[in-house]
């Protein structure tokens, strides 16, 4: 029997941490240890465990270092074989464990299916990962009789998965650099390209209340670090021929997207123009989301240094080309932003650089007919909009207020602009 260290990082979660808990001391497998690894919570975390679980080994740190780098230092003082992260806000079901080390002798890293607290819905049946670098769970929200079945994966969901301890150390375990968001895609990526494998067991089961921690922080907060730790993943991963393909591109696709979400006119630069001041003070929100990219750009250029040293010491360990798991990818060419100027602009520069050519299982949506249908469906749509604002502001002192916004749709109606 093998032994295992279930490793639960924690931070402010003393409300979870009684079902948790609970849910590992009810497992069939009993060749275990539990550590709880606290982030510097100030929620009484640590007496609560102390007191109503004295079995468990807690960790404390003084501050908050993120998933990564909680499950780092406790994987360093783990006396397991094997390592088993499960979140504080999840339950497991009791052959969790078991289930995931029937498969001990043969694959050396294990990903759990997870479904909602109740058990009705999917949370994480396997994952894919877009060519930039964005990862999605796949059957999120599905109902849990879905079909779902053993089979190899990209990357395990850091949240319920079990891997070996040697191989999870030897590999460098969680890039701490992340703090938390695609830390599990890159230890995934990571692990294909060293000749590792990992399999998704659907019996190994966890039960998640939902991003407990992440939702306690602002929403531009959790986009940036999945904006940035997107591009940290494809500089550091990629073979030297991708890299060349579609580093630079995600470059300017970053910048293409902040432009479109900040609603900006760019009229409002040119020389030759003189477009009103803007009008739309709701648009805040969408700023702020706009800047989230920029600022991310930002710190993978004052990290490029560290980044080049990274991927020079995965290129190194490197023992499988990307082509032989890039179907572990399952849709590469997912739409992240659904706005057809982008994406037509997307879609020449994705043909010209030979994308669809690293992964010829799949083809870009922008390439499909469904594509060419739904433009022409959204021109429609924006050409009645635009009709109908014509309507209710001629003749009125409206008319002279706003021509921006009827300037901004007038455009859209150009693909390819």
């Amino acid at each position: 029997m093998k032994s295992v260290s279930v490793i639960i990082p924690n931070f402010n979660g003393r409300q979870h941490l009684g079902a948790c808990l609970n849910s590992i001391q009810q497992q069939q497998y009993r060749s275990h240890e539990v550590i709880l690894f606290d982030n510097g919570s100030q929620d009484q975390s640590i007496s609560f465990v102390q007191q109503k679980f004295p079995s468990v080994r807690t960790i404390s740190a003084a501050t908050n270092l993120g998933f990564a780098g909680a499950i780092n230092r406790a994987a360093h003082s783990a006396t397991g074989e094997w390592l088993a992260f499960l979140n504080n806000d999840m339950k497991a079901a009791p052959g969790w464990i078991e289930a995931a080390m029937a498969h001990a002798d043969r694959h050396p890293c294990i990903a759990s299916r997870i479904l909602n607290w109740s058990g009705d819905k999917v949370d994480f049946d396997g994952g894919s990962l877009q060519y930039l670098g964005f990862a999605d769970q796949v059957g999120v929200g599905e109902s849990s009789r879905r079909d779902s079945a053993a089979a190899p994966i990209l990357f395990p969901c850091g949240g319920a998965m079990f891997i070996r301890k040697d191989l999870f150390l030897e590999s460098g375990g969680f890039d701490e650099d992340y703090f938390a968001v695609y830390e599990d895609v890159d230890l995934g990526w990571r692990l294909w390209i060293e000749g590792s494998d990992i399999l998704f067991e659907p019996a190994s089961t966890a039960y998640h209340r939902g991003h407990v921690t992440l939702d306690s922080r602002p929403e531009e907060k959790k986009r940036y670090l999945m904006h940035r730790n997107a591009l940290f993943t494809i500089i550091k991963n990629y073979d030297e021929d991708a890299f060349r393909k579609i580093v630079p591109l995600a470059f300017f696709q970053a910048i293409r997207r902040a432009v479109r979400f900040a609603g900006i006119d760019k009229t409002a630069f040119y020389f030759w123009e003189e477009p009103p001041p803007p009008q739309d003070a709701a648009a805040w929100w969408m700023w702020k989301d706009a800047i989230n990219h920029l600022v991310a750009l930002d710190d993978v250029i004052e990290r490029w240094p560290q980044l080049m040293a990274k991927r020079q010491a995965i290129q190194q360990r490197r023992k499988r080309a990307d082509s032989e798991f890039t179907a572990l990818f399952r849709d590469p060419f997912r739409r992240i932003f659904k706005d057809y100027d982008y994406e037509a602009c997307e879609a020449e520069w994705v043909r010209a650089l030979g994308i669809p050519e690293l992964f010829p299982q799949n083809i870009p949506f922008a390439f499909t007919e469904a594509f060419d249908k739904e433009q022409k469906l959204e021109i429609e749509r924006l050409r009645r909009e635009l009709a109908l604002l014509k309507s209710r502001l001629q003749g009125s002192a409206a008319a002279t207020a706003k021509p921006g916004r009827m300037r901004r749709l007038a455009k859209r109606l150009t693909p390819g602009r």
